[in-house]
C-alpha cells in the first residue's frame, strides 16, 4: 500500500531511526576578524540563480524569514543547486510542482539544510558530525582541501559571508531520512519496511528494538532506481517498483541482500500495488496521462488508466486498460 512521504516520516520520527540518535549540536564561533558582509543570507541565495528552487524552497516553508535579516542570531545555510533538487525530485518521483505542494517534506529538507550557528571552512575540518535546525545529525569528512556531507555531498563553494551568518555550497541535496522514505509496510510482525528512493536503497526498522530504546535500523542498497512503492509479499520477498531508461519494473526483491529475485515488465506508470495473500499474484494500478500525445496504439495505451494482472513468480504481466482510473 501507498503511502505519502509524510506518513513516512511521521514513522521515523516516533522510533528517532538515523540522523537524531546521539546527535549533540556544534557550533563553531564566527572570527571576530573576518570582515562581515551587509547582505542577509536569503538575499545571497535570491541573488543566485542556481539556487531558484532553494530559494522558493525557503519561501514555501517560511524559513526565509529566519535568514532574511541581518541580526546576531547566526545561521549556515548548505545550499544546494537547482540541478541537485532536480536530480532529487527524479529519484523520488516527484515533479518540482508536487513537491513543492507537500510543505512537510519540504520543510524537513529545508531544516536539514541549516545550522544553528556559523560554520566556517575552518570548523568543518574541526568536527565529524554537526546537528542541523531539524536536530538531526550530518556528517563531516575531510579529503585533503575536499569536505564532504554525509558522504555524498562536497562543499563546492565556501565561506560565502552574509551579514547573519554563512553560506557553502554543495552539488546534492541532503536527505533526511524522514523526508526520504517513500513507502512502508511490515514486512514481518516486528520489522517494517521502508523504501529508501534517494539512497536506492531499503530500510529496515525492528520495532522490538526500537521500543527498547536500542539501534533498530538497518540499511539495504538495492540493484536499480527504487521509486516510492513497496509491498511484503511472503517472508524474505518484496516487490518494488523501479524505472530506468523508460523501462517500468517491478522486482521481487531478497531485503536482507537487496538482490532482484524476478522482475516483470510493466507498459504503464504504477500508483499502487496490491500482492496476493500468498504473495505470488497481484494486482497493479496504473494512471492514465490525457496530456499523451499521439493517435497510434502507444498515445491510446499512455492515455488510458487501467490494472495489469502480476505472476511474480513467472515475471508475466498481463495489462488492462479502462476509461475511468481503477481504486
Amino acid at each position: 500500500m501507498h503511502h505519502r512521504l509524510s506518513i513516512a516520516a511521521v514513522t521515523l520520527g516516533v522510533f528517532g531511526a538515523l540522523g537524531a540518535l546521539g546527535a549533540s549540536a556544534v557550533h563553531a564561533d564566527p572570527s571576530e576578524a573576518r570582515a562581515k558582509a551587509g547582505t542577509p543570507i536569503a538575499a545571497i541565495a535570491s541573488g543566485d540563480p542556481e539556487l531558484s528552487i532553494f530559494v522558493e524552497a525557503l519561501e514555501v516553508t517560511g524559513f526565509a524569514g529566519l535568514v532574511d535579516a541581518c541580526n546576531d542570531a547566526h545561521t549556515t545555510l548548505l545550499a544546494p543547486g537547482d540541478e541537485a533538487f532536480r536530480t532529487l525530485f527524479a529519484d523520488i518521483g516527484l515533479s518540482e510542482r508536487e513537491a513543492m505542494s507537500d510543505p512537510t517534506m519540504m520543510s524537513e529538507i529545508v531544516a536539514y539544510h541549516l545550522l544553528p550557528g556559523e560554520f566556517d571552512a575552518a570548523a568543518f575540518g574541526a568536527v565529524d558530525r554537526i546537528t542541523a535546525v531539524s536536530g538531526q545529525a550530518i556528517s563531516v569528512a575531510r579529503t585533503g582541501g575536499t569536505v564532504r556531507l554525509n558522504d555524498a555531498a562536497e562543499v563546492t563553494a565556501r565561506d560565502i559571508s552574509a551579514c547573519n551568518g554563512m553560506v557553502h555550497r554543495i552539488d546534492r541535496v541532503l536527505v533526511p531520512l524522514a523526508a526520504e522514505a517513500g513507502d512502508l509496510d511490515f514486512l514481518d510482525e516486528t520489522t517494517l519496511l521502508l523504501t529508501l528512493p534517494a539512497r536506492r536503497s531499503l530500510a529496515l526498522v525492528s520495532l522490538d528494538a526500537a521500543l527498547a530504546g536500542q539501534p533498530a535500523l538497518s540499511e539495504v542498497a538495492v540493484d536499480g532506481d527504487v521509486r516510492p512503492l513497496a509491498a511484503s509479499l511472503a517472508p524474505g520477498k518484496v516487490a518494488l517498483y523501479s524505472t530506468s531508461a523508460n523501462r517500468r519494473v517491478v522486482s521481487v526483491v531478497d531485503p536482507s541482500t537487496g538482490s532482484a529475485l524476478t522482475a516483470t515488465a510493466l507498459r504503464k506508470t504504477v500508483w499502487s500495488l496490491l500482492p496476493s495473500q500468498s504473495g505470488s499474484r497481484g494486482i497493479v494500478l496504473h494512471d492514465g496521462d490525457p496530456t499523451f500525445s499521439g493517435n497510434d496504439l502507444l498515445g491510446t495505451v499512455e492515455r488510458s488508466a487501467g490494472y495489469s494482472v502480476v505472476d511474480f513468480e513467472r515475471g508475466y504481466s498481463h495489462l488492462n486498460l479502462s476509461p475511468v482510473r481503477p481504486s
